[in-house]
């Protein structure tokens, strides 16, 4: 179950990555993070994900219920074989974080497509782990 405590351990999480959050000209309307109250883009005035100081270390994560989610920018700690990264949630997925390609290959050493999907340790961190 997702907690919304800081230095919360979640449990280990499926990872997996969508090139959707590489580009840095996506518009972040699309996203379940985007406008709303606890939107990122209400709260910051981001308009694109290369707008987000943290891009690419962004993604959907478990937590973010839906549209205007509470857990709306909230920032994660994904550690998998002792590498670690924090994700900016600005989306929602299923199951464990879907994050950017690059950020998914930081984590696995470089071998995100060879992988696809890797099981890693989640935790949710204090939001300055996921500022520039």
């Amino acid at each position: 179950m997702w907690r919304e405590n800081p230095f919360t351990y979640v449990g280990t999480r499926a990872v997996t990555f969508d090139p959707g959050y590489d580009d840095v000209n996506r518009t972040l309307e699309s996203l379940a993070c985007s406008s709303g109250r606890n939107g990122v883009m209400k709260r910051y005035g981001w308009q694109t994900q290369g707008d987000i100081p943290h891009f690419p270390f962004i993604g959907g994560v478990e937590a973010v219920e839906g549209w205007n989610s509470t857990n709306c920018g909230t920032c994660w700690g994904a550690t998998f074989e002792g590498r670690r990264v924090y994700i900016l949630a600005i989306d929602r997925t299923q199951t464990g974080i879907n994050i950017a390609r690059e950020a998914m290959d930081q984590l696995t050493g470089g071998e995100a497509v060879k992988l696809g999907r890797v099981f890693a340790d989640i935790v949710r961190v204090p939001a300055e782990l996921c500022q520039a």
